[in-house]
């Protein structure tokens, strides 16, 4: 091996990455995912595509009073997609994932594991599923 590519190697910092797409359905979770119930969302009258209607990251277990966090551009408008920017380091509180589907109250969470600097959920509905991507 190169000896500045092993110094690069050594050097460079660990980057840790974490992906996961909200299951299909809400009715049959696995894979670490847990049901939470939610607030029965308002009628929209529209029929969905897709079950799954929407990404949130919360700030400890939803269940036990986590609160929601807002996407770096909660503010603006018309900005996709969903970004997160999430200082590791400082961060005491667990983050959650938590996904929600249409006309149900029902939400599938997961946790987040530790050390995550950003997140970026992808609402690709022409592939039929929400992503969460995050380094």
């Amino acid at each position: 091996m190169k000896p500045y590519l092993l110094t690069a190697l050594l050097v460079a910092p660990g980057c840790q990455a974490f992906e996961a797409r909200c299951p299909d359905s809400e009715s049959a979770p696995s894979g670490g995912w847990q049901q939470w119930q939610g607030a029965l969302p308002a009628a929209d009258g529209l029929t969905p595509l897709v079950r799954a209607s929407r990404i949130e990251l919360y700030g400890g277990h939803p269940a036990a009073g986590g609160t929601p966090l807002a996407d770096d551009f909660a503010e603006a408008i018309g900005v996709a997609p969903l970004q997160w920017s999430l200082p590791g380091q400082a961060r005491q509180t667990p983050l959650y994932l938590v996904c929600s589907y249409h006309a149900s109250a029902i939400r599938l969470i997961r946790e987040l594991p530790a050390g995550l600097r950003h997140c970026q959920a992808s609402n690709a509905f022409e592939d039929a599923h929400l992503q969460l991507d995050c380094q």
